[in-house]
């Protein structure tokens, strides 16, 4: 066997490996990132659709509520976005075709030129709120080691000043959201959509609502 048909067998192995590793990555946080991904669309939809959501007689809960469901799936980016960085699998196509998706939502809540509201949250807020909900694991199934935080010790750190001053500004948005329709809002509602379609393109895996707003 020639020195460059080697290569050309250990090129095509190489890429075969990352290809199944991206599946997998895929598989590892589907459910995760699906469920994440459809609270917050979910809270979204509910709280803009006519006669929505509002908190009623509970505005803290939803306040808090609200809150979580953002952090929660900001969290889930920064836990996958730890194991591309350790498996390096950045170009393979399942990987591409699911940060395509990841990005219409991340774009959506971090643009002030498209959209000029209280509700935006720059990228850099989005990793660092992502790095507070991402929390460690014993589990060998996470090449990060991370897990997302949950909701009884995320209304808790809101106390510690380190923690909840992230979430101070965006929580003084959340309590006026009531009565207003953030265009913002609904551009990341339909690509959360869109991000969930990826993830469970039959809906055999999650029986909610898919329905858009406009």
């Amino acid at each position: 066997m020639s020195a460059e048909l080697a290569d050309e067998l250990a090129r095509k192995r190489e890429a075969e490996s990352k290809a199944e590793q991206a599946r997998q990555l895929v598989a590892r946080y589907r459910d995760p990132l699906l469920l994440s991904s459809s609270d917050l669309q979910s809270r979204i939809f509910n709280v803009l659709r006519p006669n929505g959501f509002r908190g009623g007689r509970h505005p803290e809960y939803f306040r808090m509520n609200t809150l979580y469901v953002i952090a929660e799936f900001f969290g889930w980016l920064e836990v996958i976005r730890r194991d591309l960085q350790f498996l390096d699998l950045g170009a393979a196509e399942d990987t591409r075709l699911l940060l395509e998706r990841i990005e219409g939502v991340r774009h959506a809540f971090a643009s002030t030129s498209a959209w000029r509201d209280d509700y935006y949250i720059y990228r850099g807020e989005q990793r660092a709120i992502g790095e507070l909900m991402a929390v460690a694991t014993n589990s060998a199934e996470q090449a990060s080691g991370a897990v997302c935080l949950g909701y009884a010790s995320f209304v808790q750190k809101l106390d510690d000043p380190g923690f909840g001053r992230w979430f101070d500004r965006l929580g003084a948005a959340v309590d006026a959201l009531p009565g207003k329709r953030p265009e913002r809002l609904v551009h990341a509602q339909n690509a959360l959509i869109d991000l969930i379609e990826f993830l469970d393109p039959d809906g055999h895996r999650l029986t909610g609502q898919r329905e858009r707003l406009s």
